[in-house]
């Protein structure tokens, strides 16, 4: 799904900017449960959700934004990134200081969404690579013409979530100040998920030399270039991990919360997260935690709560399982 809206939910109180909006980021590696929690918490009374306004694959400015520095973009707070900056300061920033008009803003993200949408992952990871040729090329440059900021929803509660800024989350969090909650998952259960996704190995860096100094600053080793696809996925959701754990070591003002914990007793577990943030833990709170807990597949967001904790044990050999584990390991990260 290619949206330029940057896929918003909820029921948006449309009106200026107030004081009184308080803000909650959610942050995670892809399919560690950080949707599944911000639902939960965006079904707080007054509270809008905010879906991924970075994801380079939903958002046509994310590309744009994104250009050069990659899916995942490896910032420090005092990184320079003016596009990227731009894309989250529209995000914490009072909308009716929007410099485009909405007369304006319609058409071009009309062309901009329509160009989206029919650009190849070869052609958006070229952008992403900073080196686009031929039609990539093309789809870089009317996208930088036309890409506008997504229009961001005011609620009482604003949640924000995000999987693809944890090597950059000290520099969006720096930007606001919005709570943190940090969603970690065994990657026993979430590499089995990018597997059954089909994804390509994921980019955590542009080159190999970028590769070896990120690995480095993680205390871990890059991995070899021949390394198998199960290897290359259980190094980068690991290292996704492991990044985030530093960030929030850095920060104990951050919220951590494991999803394996909030599977074994959702209720209990997210009212204890509700009380950290000061957020209502309502009737519908509990009624969309319990509607969420039952079967499903791909990317939907619900899940039978109680079996998640072992699931792996049914979806990884013996092998997988050695080497996901080795692979954790040597980034610290337990399973």
């Amino acid at each position: 799904m290619t949206s330029d809206a940057g896929d918003v939910r909820g029921s948006p109180h449309c009106g200026p900017y107030t004081a009184a909006v308080r803000r909650v980021l959610v942050l995670g590696p892809p399919r560690s449960g950080s949707t599944w929690v911000s639902e939960i918490l965006a079904a707080s009374p007054g509270a809008v959700r905010v879906h991924e306004p970075d994801n380079d694959r939903l958002v046509a400015l994310a590309l744009v934004a994104k250009s050069g520095i990659g899916r995942y973009p490896i910032l420090t707070e005092h990184s320079e990134a003016p596009i990227y900056d731009a894309l989250w300061q529209n995000v914490w920033s009072d909308p009716s200081t929007a410099r485009v008009s909405s007369l304006l803003r319609r058409p071009l993200a009309a062309v901009a969404s329509g160009v989206h949408r029919l650009t190849t992952l070869d052609e958006q990871f070229a952008i992403l690579d900073g080196q686009p040729t031929g039609r990539a090329a093309v789809v870089a440059r009317v996208l930088q013409a036309t890409a506008r900021p997504p229009r961001i929803p005011i609620g009482e509660l604003q949640v924000v979530k995000s999987v693809h800024s944890a090597t950059a989350a000290e520099f969006v969090t720096s930007r606001t100040d919005a709570a943190v909650v940090v969603v970690r998952r065994n990657p026993l259960n979430a590499v089995p998920s990018w597997l059954d996704l089909g994804w390509r190995p994921q980019r955590l860096a542009g080159s190999r030399d970028e590769e070896r100094s990120f690995a480095g600053g993680l205390g871990a080793t890059a991995l070899d270039p021949d390394a198998s696809l199960l290897e290359r996925q259980a190094w980068s959701y690991a290292a996704l991990t492991r990044t985030l754990d530093l960030s929030a070591e850095r920060h104990p003002e951050w919220t951590v919360v494991q999803h394996e914990d909030l599977c074994d007793e959702p209720l209990d577990g997210f009212r204890a997260l509700f009380d950290r943030l000061d957020v209502e833990f309502s009737a519908d709170v509990i009624a969309t935690i319990e509607e969420r807990d039952r079967p499903a597949t791909g990317y939907e967001t619900k899940r039978v709560a109680a079996d998640q904790a072992e699931r792996w044990k049914s979806r990884l050999d013996d092998h997988q399982v050695e080497t996901i584990r080795e692979i954790a390991a040597s980034l610290s990260i337990e399973c």
